[in-house]
């Protein structure tokens, strides 16, 4: 039995107060025997652990509220489950118990003994609205598994396949490192960097709206004859990472380096666009032959690693502006380091350049 603002609710009548709900009762209802059959299975987000003993352990019993205030139409409502009626005193409905006890993180409920049970927690319940409990619904579970393996399969051919660029072409490979934000793709292996790719890719997928999944990496995969828009991208994931463009996140600018460490807004990012921000930036750039251009000046040469520089002297050295000059030489963006780090990019660079 189900009480609103301490009313009963009779739904084996259609018409009179609260007829609407009544009536979407009866649509949810039969939808859910539809779907389901005869029970449902209302089962808690958190999963059971394996203890270090090896064993699983069992979520401790739960309990969930029966008397609830939503917002409706006209103000709050408080809603109320009940098994049995209820004794009504100065208004007020009161019952024997205000809560159910869900053991180990699951609950069946019949639809044909308990439909207001069903109706209540799957339409109303706080629980269920917010994503702590769920309806289990096996065949959708199955076909999302499904769709899963084989899009990790799909990535497993674009990056281990015999007949794939990215196992055969290191130069291609590293290319496509640097678009997906791998540091240092030049200087590490093809197995380090393929498994790596593998990772983020499959992590960023399960991302919901990332703009970074299966799809997008296979269709960058099928860009080989058209590199410009990959060398576009490779060269802003490796701006980000120096700093040359930062984001805003008060804003929601990104911003670029125009003069030692001082920015300037380029561009704002809508907040339906935050979690593909940098995607957002990289297509901007392809765009704007302009602000790539800028982006590239500040990002500097890549240096005169010709230039004779002692590595002993650069370790003993504390004068910055010998500093600075070496690093210029090199090709390395100085102003934000203190002496400390720039020596460490220095002989970094120098050793690279042996």
């Amino acid at each position: 039995m189900i009480y609103i603002n301490n009313e009963f609710v009779d739904f084996g009548k259609s018409d009179g107060k609260f007829a609407e709900i009544k009536d979407d009762y009866k649509k949810e209802i039969a939808n859910l025997k539809k779907r389901f059959g005869g029970f449902i299975v209302i089962r808690s987000k958190k999963k059971a652990k394996v203890n270090k003993t090896g064993l699983l352990e069992q979520l401790p019993p739960k309990t969930m509220p029966l008397r609830i205030v939503l917002g409706g139409d006209m103000g709050s409502e408080e809603w109320l489950y009940t098994e049995n009626f209820p004794v009504i005193k100065d208004g007020m409905a009161i019952v024997d118990t205000n809560q159910l006890i869900v053991k180990h993180g699951e609950l069946i409920v019949d639809l044909h003994k308990k439909p207001d049970l069903a109706y209540f927690l799957v339409k109303k319940h706080p629980f269920l609205q917010s994503g702590k409990f769920y309806v289990l619904d096996v065949e959708s579970e199955n076909r999302t598994l499904a769709e899963q393996r084989s899009r990790d399969s799909r990535l497993n051919n674009a990056i281990y396949g015999e007949n794939s660029q990215l196992n055969t072409d290191i130069s291609f490979l590293r290319l496509i490192s640097k678009r997906w934000g791998i540091g240092g793709a030049d200087r590490q292996d093809k197995f380090a960097l393929q498994n790596q790719l593998y990772d983020i890719v499959s992590k960023s997928d399960k991302i919901k709206g990332s703009g970074r999944g299966v799809d997008e990496f296979i269709s960058d995969t099928k860009s080989s004859g058209n590199t410009d828009q990959l060398e576009i991208a490779a060269k802003v994931r490796d701006a980000i990472d120096q700093n040359v463009v930062i984001f805003d996140n008060i804003n929601h600018k990104w911003q670029i380096d125009y003069k030692d460490g001082k920015y300037k807004d380029i561009l704002f990012v809508s907040i339906d666009d935050l979690k593909r921000k940098d995607e957002v930036l990289i297509l901007y750039m392809c765009n704007d032959s302009s602000l790539y251009s800028q982006l590239v000046a500040a990002m500097g040469t890549s240096g005169d690693v010709s230039i004779v520089i002692d590595s002993d002297e650069v370790e003993a050295s504390n004068d910055r502006e010998k500093l600075l000059g070496w690093s210029k030489a090199l090709g390395i963006k100085a102003w934000q380091l203190s002496n400390e780090k720039l020596r460490e990019a220095i002989l970094i660079k120098l050793r690279e350049s042996r």
